[in-house]
């Protein structure tokens, strides 16, 4: 995916007044049911189509998952093409399972985390709280204490 259907996620969004340019948030009650039924809605057209072999409707059913989850993020303040990035780059060093047995869904298609496994830091896209260490270039901390999360920020403390 491109950051241009980041934008156009955005653009739906500002067309309908559901606009949100805040800090991560969660939404509210009634927010929440609406987008879980709507995503619920959509993969079970996915699954739907999948069963009836209907390719076409495949396809739809995954782009319209895929457009309500974008939304749902933009909507909770999330800057989830980075998120993303980090959990690619996460995954990649992921391994895939040479048989069954070596996968917990019992499938030699699953990859898996490998001894070592290291993953995504996202405390900081979720917490918007500013870091105010000295050199602080990114603005964000973690959620305890003033310590920035980022492993490469000049303010966080040594260890």
């Amino acid at each position: 995916m491109s950051a241009d259907i980041f934008s156009q996620v955005r653009d739906f969004h500002l067309k309908f007044g559901l606009d949100y340019e805040g800090p991560p948030r969660f939404l509210d009650d009634d927010a929440f049911a609406f987008r879980r039924r709507m995503a619920l809605e959509k993969l079970h057209e996915h699954l739907t189509a999948h069963q009836e072999g209907d390719l076409t409707a495949s396809l739809a059913g995954i782009a319209d998952l895929v457009y309500v989850l974008l939304g749902t993020a933009y909507q909770q303040g999330f800057d989830l093409e980075e998120a993303l990035r980090r959990v690619h780059l996460a995954n990649m060093r992921k391994v895939r399972v040479t048989e069954a047995l070596a996968s917990r869904r019992g499938s030699v298609l699953d990859v898996v985390k490998p001894p070592g496994w290291v993953p995504p830091r996202l405390t900081d896209l979720a917490d918007p709280t500013p870091c105010e260490a000295d050199g602080c270039k990114h603005g964000r901390r973690g959620p305890v204490g003033t310590e920035c999360v980022r492993i490469n920020c000049p303010g966080r403390a040594r260890r």
